[in-house]
Formats: C-alpha cells, structure tokens, sequence
C-alpha cells in the first residue's frame, strides 16, 4: 500500500524498545508506454513517472540518470506496487543498452522498445533499427553486429543507408539497406 517500501522489519528491543527497519525501493529504469513508471531489480512498478513521455524526462532529469525503456503493450494505471515487467527482460534491456553504448561511437541510441517478451527494437539517432532476440546472449548478438558494421563494405562507413538491422537468428545476421532489398550475412568468427 506503499509501493516505494520494499521492506519492513519490526524488531523488539527489550526493555521497552521497537526497532523499525524500512528498506526503500531503488528505481534502476523508466518503463514507459502510455503512462510511464519507475522500476526496481524486480520489475516492480513503485513510483509513476509521468502520464506524458515529456513528463516522465522531466521528473528523470531531476533525478539521476536512468535507462528508459518502453513497451509495445499498454500499462493498466494502478499497477504501482506490481510487476509490471519480468526480471529478466528488464536486466536484457539494460544489459543492451550498456553493451550498445560501451561499443559503439559510430551511433547513439533514440529508444529501445521491448516489442515482446522475445524481441526488442533499438532505434538509433541514424534512425535505422536493431533488433534484438531477448532468449538468446546480448554479448553474442552485440559481437555480431560489430562484425557486421566493421566488415561489411556496404553498411562500413555508411549508417545513414541502413533500415535496420536483425541479429534474431544466431549466426545469420539480416540487414536492409534504404531502398534495396532485404540481405544477409553469415558470421564466421
């Protein structure tokens, strides 16, 4: 009834004491779809963010710097104390935007959006996309699109060309260049 507590330990002190220990929900990340809400390890909804996206940026630029996420499916309103999202898929989105941002100057990223719990779309300031499988290793698939980007003489140096990018399929990596049609590559490490 008080989302932000995650915790409370009541504890008797003899002779007449009561230790009351309260441990505070920690947001590690911003979910939003139509209304947007902060998120601790557990995917747990405790603090609303804002009913508009401008909102929700304002309010996290007050606060500390946190990765924003946001979902393909609506949020009920009143989910403040719930799971709103599954563990798991929330350390997978944080764990794609730290993989992304640590190894790659050539772009940054607009938003990522967890289209469903096995498939996440990066949007990039190029405004070309990546997506990513959920249900398979985020390292793996951001090692092969750095082997795509730096090897590829068509994508090499030129961005700005790409639609998008999919690394859903192991090994095969697909790709579109604006205006062409759909190629792939074979990643041989």
């Amino acid at each position: 009834v008080y989302p932000q507590i995650k915790k409370i330990e009541i504890k008797r002190k003899f002779p007449n004491q009561i230790l009351i220990l309260i441990e505070e929900r920690e947001p590690v990340a911003l979910i939003c779809a139509k209304i947007c809400y902060f998120v601790d390890t557990e995917g747990v909804a405790f603090k609303l963010g804002g009913e508009e996206e401008s909102e929700a940026k304002e309010i996290l630029a007050q606060s500390k710097s946190l990765p924003v996420f946001y979902l393909n499916e609506e949020l009920k309103t009143g989910e403040l104390g719930q799971s709103i999202i599954n563990p798991f898929e929330l350390s997978k989105l944080i764990t794609i935007q730290g993989e992304l941002e640590n190894r790659f100057q050539e772009f940054k990223i607009k938003r990522i959006v967890r289209k469903s719990p096995k498939e996440t779309e990066v949007i990039t300031n190029s405004d070309f996309k990546i997506i990513f499988n959920l249900e398979d290793s985020i390292p793996f698939q951001v090692e092969n699109l750095y082997y795509l980007l730096t090897n590829n003489p068509e994508i090499k140096g030129n961005l700005e060309r790409l639609e998008y990018i999919d690394l859903r399929f192991g090994r095969r990596l697909f790709y579109k260049l604006k205006e062409t049609n759909q190629k792939s590559e074979e990643v041989n490490q």
